[in-house]
């Protein structure tokens, strides 16, 4: 999940803990004894559980955490986020595919309401190449959280590489919105609006990456094929050579020094 695991601080977890408290159904195939502590009894055990699961992951024990995630579904199994932290502990310690899909699916499901569960899932299922399932799945954590960032930039990619270009200009231009400095999105945003020959748009967005970054020739680079594709010849010939220029700077700052005669003797 590019290194990324989104885990929820506990002080913000709000809803979704009192939700973990209210463990009135046993698991699957399991009968309350009568002896068994009361329902809140059951919610308190699962959430210290939990904590105990949190607090070993966030300190890079993930095979130790996942005991403790397993004892909080095992008395809270209508609660998601031990469901999503589950498929986390397994993404850093044996990478079990078909687990983390059962996780994931299962944290979607007994947590609808949970931005996090469907961006995980789509997460998954992207990596997975089950394209118009994620885009659900993203669609539906946006529903939730509209300012989820990564949930729409991945939705924007995936249009992108399906070749709907009015779907992803949306979703980059909902992306600036959030992060107006964002390269990524303001090169993919340019190189969609050029496709659909929006030529004026697509330049601004080039030229605000060049503000963003002046002292990078790649970027030059970028504007300069740009314009040479468009036709825009005398642009592009003046953005190309101001890219060398900064090349030729770089490349001298890079030049390794000559040793002194003293370094020598």
């Amino acid at each position: 999940m590019n290194g990324r695991l989104y885990s929820i601080p506990l002080h913000v977890l709000g809803v979704h803990l009192l939700a973990g408290l209210l463990c009135v159904a046993p698991a699957v195939g399991q009968d309350l004894d009568p002896g068994e502590p009361p329902a809140l009894s059951r919610g308190e055990i699962s959430l210290g559980a939990y904590q105990q699961g949190l607090s070993l992951s966030r300190r890079g024990a993930h095979l130790a955490a996942r005991p403790y995630f397993e004892k909080a579904l095992a008395l809270c199994p209508y609660w998601p986020l031990p469901y999503l932290e589950m498929a986390v502990a397994h993404m850093m310690t044996d990478n079990d595919r078909q687990r983390i899909g059962g996780y994931l699916a299962r944290g979607v499901q007994v947590g609808k309401d949970n931005p996090r569960a469907h961006l995980l899932y789509g997460i998954y299922l992207q990596e997975e190449k089950e394209g118009d399932r994620a885009v659900q799945q993203f669609t539906e954590a946006l529903s939730l959280r509209p300012s989820l960032v990564d949930a729409r930039l991945r939705l924007a990619s995936l249009y992108l590489d399906g070749g709907q270009q009015e779907e992803g200009i949306r979703e980059f231009t909902a992306v600036l919105g959030l992060e107006p400095d964002n390269i990524g999105a303001l090169r993919n945003l340019a190189l969609l609006l050029e496709q659909a020959g929006r030529l004026a748009e697509a330049e601004a967005h080039l030229l605000s990456i060049v503000r963003l970054q002046p002292g990078s020739g790649f970027h030059l680079s970028n504007l300069g094929q740009f314009y040479q594709r468009v036709g825009w010849n005398q642009k592009a010939s003046a953005a190309i050579e101001r890219a060398k220029r900064l090349d030729a700077i770089d490349k001298r700052k890079m030049r390794p020094l000559r040793s002194s005669p003293a370094a020598t003797r």
